[in-house]
């Protein structure tokens, strides 16, 4: 936080109640994005030595609650903005150990600051005045960043709504959304970067490069409850099954489990799979795979990580008999939400389909099937709406 903000902050009479003073050595985590000058160490001993020196802080750091201590007895945080003052504290503390950070825990629990608010945050802190200003390899990391993660592409969809402008997309409107896109960093009132001596032209043409070098924007990816997926499953998974609020029951004949997590693969689903097997043998058991740690994670991504718990399910089902007999997911990515009827469930597997087809996903066999695709007069086991 520059003193910009501060004193943009500081005007809500709220700001005051959520200054705090800490101890540095609180701060155990840092979510700022490291510059690319890689200067921090120069400027923690810059700190350092005004605090030495008496020189009391006036810009609070900015903090988020993670946790507590119970050997020091004292909470824990994260610092979100202001390593380099923190990292200063932490020295100045080895030799005055009852000296106190500033700290400010207003975004959080005022402002509800996202993962988005604090990145944008931290980057126009560096384009105030009175801050270092950001280099090009700064603002070119920013651009990127926010490429590869899909931010860009939902502050273009925003701008455009808000503009009244229809059918912006980068497939369809590509001059319109890189023009939007621009106007993201450079607008005068709320720009990312709208000190910076760049032109609009200037991120033009880096948001073009960027762009050319990903080929596509990745989407934003989607996470929903236990309860939303088994209504998704029961309106578009084409079997009988009808319960809609906990897969702790079985429904006519199926039982569904929910792989959250790929580190749940083992023991929680193969376990449970196989423990409900051995005990209700002769019912179906599904797998519905909608993943929740998807933070920093591309389509791409969630593909891979779909074809790698189809792979590992059916190898240990094979191996130790665990009865699932269908691999499915339900909608992620804002394409597959977006998506109608029974195409928002799709099939990766089924005991149908490794039966009729010896299907095999080492073998880099399609993973998106529908059983009666390739069953004659399209008639399948298993119904589908």
């Amino acid at each position: 936080m520059q003193s910009e903000q501060y004193q943009e902050f500081a005007d809500d009479p709220e700001f005051a109640n959520h200054l705090i003073e800490i101890d540095p050595r609180q701060i155990v985590k840092y979510r700022q994005t490291a510059r690319s000058k890689g200067d921090e160490n120069i400027n923690a001993n810059k700190y350092y030595a005004q605090f030495s020196r008496g020189i009391r802080q006036t810009v609070p750091v900015s903090v988020i609650p993670v946790g507590w201590c119970e050997e020091n007895n004292w909470e824990t945080y994260e610092c979100c903005d202001g390593i380099t003052r923190t990292e200063g504290g932490k020295k100045m503390v080895l030799t005055d150990d009852g000296w106190k950070l500033l700290a400010s825990t207003y975004q959080h629990y005022v402002l509800n600051y996202t993962a988005e608010d604090w990145e944008d945050f931290s980057d126009r802190a560096n384009d105030h005045n009175s801050g270092e200003a950001n280099t090009d390899d700064d603002m070119i990391a920013g651009i990127r960043r926010r490429v590869a993660n899909g931010r860009l592409d939902r502050v273009v969809r925003a701008a455009a709504q808000t503009k009244g402008m229809t059918g912006v997309s980068l497939k369809n409107n590509k001059k319109e959304w890189i023009e939007l896109a621009a106007g993201f960093f450079v607008d005068a009132s709320k720009g990312v970067y709208r000190n910076t001596r760049r032109t609009k032209k200037w991120f033009k043409n880096r948001i073009e490069e960027e762009l050319n070098k990903t080929g596509k924007i990745i989407q934003k990816m989607n996470k929903k409850s236990e309860e939303w997926n088994l209504k998704e499953y029961v309106a578009h998974g084409g079997t009988d099954y009808e319960e809609k609020t906990t897969a702790k029951n079985t429904s006519n004949g199926e039982k569904v489990f929910i792989l959250g997590y790929s580190k749940h693969l083992t023991p929680n689903i193969i376990g449970n799979a196989a423990h409900y097997h051995a005990n209700h043998p002769k019912n179906d058991i599904t797998i519905i795979m909608h993943f929740q740690q998807l933070a920093d994670k591309n389509d791409a991504d969630l593909e891979e990580m779909r074809r790698s718990a189809v792979e590992y399910l059916t190898k240990m089902n094979s191996a130790n008999n665990l009865g699932i007999t269908r691999i499915v997911s339900t909608p992620q990515t804002e394409d597959e939400v977006s998506t109608k009827g029974r195409d928002r469930v799709v099939e990766h597997w089924s005991s149908i389909m490794s039966n009729a087809h010896q299907y095999d996903v080492r073998d880099n066999a399609p993973l998106y099937y529908h059983p009666e695709d390739d069953i004659p007069n399209g008639k399948s086991t298993q119904q589908h709406n």
